[in-house]
Order: C-alpha cells, then structure tokens, then sequence
C-alpha cells in the first residue's frame, strides 16, 4: 500500500460528510397548543440551563476550578458539576446562585420570574 492509500484510509473523518437534518422553525405557540403545562416545564429548563451557564460563568470568570468553588461553598465538586449541567432540568436554585455570585465577586440581584405569567 501507498504511502497517499494509508492517509486516505488512516482518517475516515475524510470520507464523505454526512448528512444533516434541515432545521425546522416551529413556533412556542405551535409546539404547545395542545398541552399548556408542557409549555411551564420547557419554559422552566430553559431557565435552569441559563441560570447553569452564568454559575459556570462566574466560576471561570473568578479562575476557580469547580473543586476549588466547591471548598468555598461548603459542597461536594460533583455538586458544582451537576449545578453547572442542569441537564435533569433542575438547575441551581436562586439562592445558590446567589452564592456562587457572592463568592466570586458578582454583584448580582436578579428577581425570580414567574412562570405562570410566560
């Protein structure tokens, strides 16, 4: 085999590309019109992904390792690490980011949305 045969094998990556699925744009209202609470629990993992992503923020912001946020708040690193996921649509709780954003020198308030309202 050529050394040019070995590359073109060595790689699949290079094969063909695959195929992509065309986005659809669907709107809240058409997605939800047939059951109201799917919309208050989608709309709810929406904000427990956000509010993940700012407590990673701050803490990479800060230049902490999660171990090192967890030592100062008192909890476990896999703790941090699931906080930082929200990826069962639990997401930190206010008054833990809250926390985090004390510690790391945020100086935030934000009020708490009402999801009955959305």
């Amino acid at each position: 085999m050529t050394k040019t045969k070995r590359a073109e094998t060595a790689n699949p990556r290079k094969a063909a590309p695959a195929r992509r699925a065309k986005a659809v744009a669907v709107s809240e209202d058409e997605l939800f019109r047939d059951d109201p609470s799917f919309r208050k629990s989608y709309r709810a993992a929406l904000f427990a992904q956000e509010a993940a992503r700012f407590v990673r923020e701050m803490r990479k912001r800060k230049g902490l390792k999660q171990s090192e946020l967890a030592k100062l708040l008192g909890v476990t690193q896999p703790r941090i690490s699931r906080l930082e996921k929200a990826s069962d649509g639990d997401g930190p709780s206010y008054a833990m980011v809250r926390r985090v954003a004390e510690v790391c020198g945020v100086a935030w308030t934000a009020p708490i949305p009402d999801l009955e309202e959305r």
